[in-house]
């Protein structure tokens, strides 16, 4: 702007002269041309000419001088006028410009600041000595904005073409480097030669509308890309103003659509009367609702509605932020249901289970629980766990709970002793799992416990068992050994060891083979078949076949070896009686394997559980009911067993559960072709008065099963042996009184032959019938004397055509024809009958 004044001045300056030269030319020539054509009519003297020339050329010189003194004199004073309105109008403009509240600079091409305004000063942190001269990169203008837009590159460009830039919206920076944005008018300021000296910026602060503008297009991606539907609508009516994308998807009708709507039509019928009052009390304090509201194809979905009354642009409008809640209802609803599911799991498990709190105290127990210790909940929580345990077992059980609660275990399992109500000690099967929360914490512990107490006692009867048959097993008659899976003996009671004529540790050790020929009877190698006998036993297959061994005298004989294959342990012998502990070792296994919450839990079940809704069709399985039956949800037991008895049961079973009992038996079944047994429990689900269905749990008792029947197999054969005993020597007593009855009878029928020689005579055919049978008892007392005497019956070779001809010529025989005349026997033989081998006493 001063450069401009000055300009104004300098023309001005050089406009008097040019008027004074003009006038002086114009007026000198006219005077000059008229004064000598006047003189040249009225004087004709040449000297009188040349004096009034002289005259007139000094009246023209005065005359001049005054006309130019009087030109200059103007001229001076208009500058000086001019000046001062110059000087003033730049006082008045260099005023307006330092109290201007808008940014105003200077700068030359290059970015060279020449002037800066005093609000320029104080809106950017310089004083003019500090910011005059610098460039405005790097001082005012960051080099790189915060978009990546290169403002080095523009401001060299605005001084080669500050045309393209009269109006110019760029972000700048302070000298505390806070980033502002400017709007800036930018007008060039050329010199005589059109070229621009500088460039004059006027700037005013943007940076409030920039962020509004920001927070605007924040808002309308919000809007538009939330999956939240969000709609303006009209307090007095509910008329729809503005609705965002989600609204469109949500209710399936164009934005266009929407807006020609009114929240009624969204609304599902029987919610339209309560649209008024919500309307009111959105638009005075804000509404949190949840409704229903209709899609375009009228289906219905729920929603939940927070609306709250603005001001926008003068315009009383409600925003109202609409979620479809669908997800959310049938999240709450399987929630409820999983709620309802763990409770009736908890109440009516068969398992007993139990919560623990952080201190060890009882927080909650299942019936159950409660059942198998005789208390009421309030007297377990009272009592605590150091009031229900054995005294022998707590603190035993405390040293394994410390190192659950450490982490040290990942899980507590022990068999110990609790003490019920009524004084009685019964035995459980306790696992406890530790329940922790993100951060490691301890939030509880439960606990599982399962009545073992009829386990124990059978434990304790296989255990007397075993002692009763060790005393057998050394007692026996027969040779008892055992053999590990080398085929070595690791045990032989003694009539084993007197069999080979060796003590007992002489054979301890060694191989069935090398206590017999190098060769067996077929050409085998006696290595060779024991090897492939204990295999086949090991493998499973029992084994039965003739052996011949040596004796340590060197002499051979022949015995008949039983082979079967027993489990000790975690390996397994030859001929040996164990307990089989497979169920308890699948228990632990799936109870190790239990998770942090319920259902897993029962899932990792170490029996089979199963629950069975109240139309009959199983809901739930774990994964040892997969195992035996697959997969059984959705099914109904006919769909599960096709065998037509196994369904009878299983029917009936359900029938007495949902009619509400508390069902316990045992049943049978064939798993890998094998017989197992079951302890089948059915318990009722019920919801208050209502049965909604059965839970039901399989446990697997085969072993225990074999156990009492091998110790009732063992008292039975050991009741049979007595007898037999008895029996002998009964038999034996009988046999030597009948023996001489029979020997008196056989002594007089010979005597009688003897005399009688006539075979035509009667008697002689009575004695020979009394001789017979004489004979006959002796073979039959023979026989009972055998018997006492454990000896083997003889046998002789026969023929049975001769046989049944003497049947025909016996007494007997003819004493049937004399009481019954009337029966005819006809008797066919066959001529080329073979031979047998028996005894003619008994056959006859």
């Amino acid at each position: 702007m001063k450069n401009a004044s000055s300009k104004g001045g300098a023309n001005k300056a050089l406009a008097i002269p040019l008027r004074i030269t003009s006038t002086y030319l114009i007026v000198g020539g006219l005077w000059i041309f008229l004064s000598d054509r006047v003189l040249g009519l009225i004087v004709t003297n040449p000297r009188v000419i040349t004096q009034i020339a002289t005259i007139k050329g000094w009246f023209f010189v005065a005359a001049t001088g005054l006309m130019l003194y009087a030109l200059i004199v103007r001229g001076v004073s208009q500058i000086r006028h001019s000046e001062e309105q110059t000087r003033r109008t730049e006082m008045k403009y260099r005023e307006l410009v330092e109290n201007a509240n808008s940014i105003i600079m200077r700068r030359d091409p290059t970015g060279r600041i020449t002037f800066f305004n005093e609000f320029a000063q104080s809106f950017f942190g310089y004083q003019e000595d500090e910011i005059l001269g610098r460039n405005v990169v790097g001082t005012i203008v960051p080099e790189v904005d915060g978009s990546g837009r290169n403002l080095k590159t523009m401001i060299e460009d605005i001084g080669k073409h500050p045309e393209r830039y009269a109006n110019n919206e760029n972000e700048n920076i302070r000298r505390n480097d806070e980033r502002v944005w400017i709007a800036w008018t930018n007008k060039p300021i050329r010199d005589e030669r059109g070229q621009i000296t500088e460039i004059l910026c006027v700037g005013n602060d943007i940076t409030k509308r920039k962020q509004a503008e920001e927070s605007l297009r924040r808002f309308e991606l919000l809007v538009a890309y939330s999956r939240d539907i969000i709609l303006f609508v009209r307090p007095d009516d509910g008329r729809i103003l503005e609705a965002n994308e989600a609204a469109v998807k949500a209710y399936g009708h164009s934005r266009d659509q929407l807006l020609t709507m009114t929240v009624h039509q969204l609304r599902s019928p029987e919610t339209l009367e309560s649209i008024p009052g919500q309307l009111v009390e959105a638009n005075l304090h804000g509404i949190l609702l949840e409704t229903a509201h209709r899609r375009s194809d009228g289906s219905i979905f729920p929603v939940e509605i927070s609306s709250r009354g603005e001001n926008i642009g003068g315009i009383r409008i409600l925003i109202s932020v609409i979620r479809d809640i669908t997800e959310r209802k049938r999240a709450e609803e399987a929630l409820r249901i999983s709620e309802e599911r763990f409770r009736k799991l908890f109440e009516e498990s068969p398992i007993g289970i139990a919560f623990l709190g952080k201190q060890r105290e009882i927080t909650l127990t299942n019936q159950r629980y409660r059942d198998f210790l005789g208390y009421t909940e309030a007297e377990i929580i009272e009592k605590g766990p150091k009031g229900l345990l054995h005294p022998d077992d707590w603190e035993r059980s405390m040293a394994l709970s410390t190192k659950l609660r450490s982490g040290e275990i990942p899980l507590f399992h022990m068999e110990q002793r609790y003490i019920r109500k009524d004084g009685a000690v019964v035995w459980a099967d306790t696992q406890i799992i530790v329940l922790r929360d993100e951060n490691g914490e301890l939030l509880h512990t439960i606990g599982w416990v399962q009545d073992i107490t009829d386990r124990k006692r059978v434990e304790e009867e296989v255990r007397e068992n075993e002692r009763k048959y060790r005393v057998l097993f050394e007692a026996a008659n027969d040779g008892i050994f055992l053999q590990d899976a080398r085929g070595c003996f690791v045990d032989c009671n003694e009539r084993g060891a007197t069999m080979y004529g060796l003590p007992k540790e002489d054979i301890l050790g060694r191989s069935p083979a090398e206590l017999s020929p190098e060769r067996q009877p077929d050409g085998r190698l006696s290595s060779e078949v024991a090897k492939e006998r204990t295999l086949a036993v090991l493998d499973g297959k029992p084994q039965s076949f003739e052996w011949k061994h040596l004796r340590a005298d060197g002499a051979a004989s022949d015995v008949e070896i039983t082979l079967n294959r027993v489990e000790m342990g975690d390996t397994y012998l030859v001929q040996a009686i164990v307990r089989d502990i497979t169920d308890r070792k699948r228990t632990e296994s799936a109870l190790r394997e239990s998770q942090a919450r319920f259902l897993a839990a029962v899932e990792s079940l170490p029996f089979e559980f199963w629950m069975m809704n109240s139309e009959g069709y199983y809901v739930m399985q774990n994964s040892a009911c997969r195992k035996r039956f697959g997969g059984i949800v959705g099914k109904c037991p006919k769909d599960v067993s096709p065998d037509k008895d196994t369904l009878r049961i299983w029917e009936e079973n359900n029938r007495r559960a949902f009619a509400g009992e508390f069902v316990e038996g045992e049943a049978k079944s064939l798993s890998a072709g094998a017989e197992r047994r079951y302890r089948t429990i059915l318990a009722p689900v019920r919801d208050g008065d209502e049965i909604r269905g059965i839970l039901g749990v399989n446990i697997d008792i085969t072993q225990q099963k074999l156990a009492e029947e091998e110790r009732g197999r063992l008292a039975e054969r050991l009741q049979r042996a007595e007898k037999m005993e008895a029996l002998g020597t009964l038999a034996g007593g009988v046999a030597h009184d009948l023996n001489n009855v029979l020997g008196v009878v056989v002594g007089y029928s010979e005597l009688l032959l003897h005399e009688v020689k006539d075979e035509s005579s009667p008697i002689n055919a009575y004695s020979k019938g009394i001789l017979k049978g004489g004979e006959r008892a002796a073979a039959i007392v023979q026989d009972l004397l055998t018997l006492a005497r454990r000896g083997v019956p003889s046998r002789k070779v026969l023929n049975l055509n001769d046989i049944v001809v003497e049947c025909q010529d016996s007494p007997e025989f003819a004493k049937v024809y004399s009481y019954h005349p009337d029966i005819k026997v006809k008797i066919e033989l066959e001529a080329d009958l073979l031979n047998i081998s028996g005894s003619a006493v008994h056959l006859g």
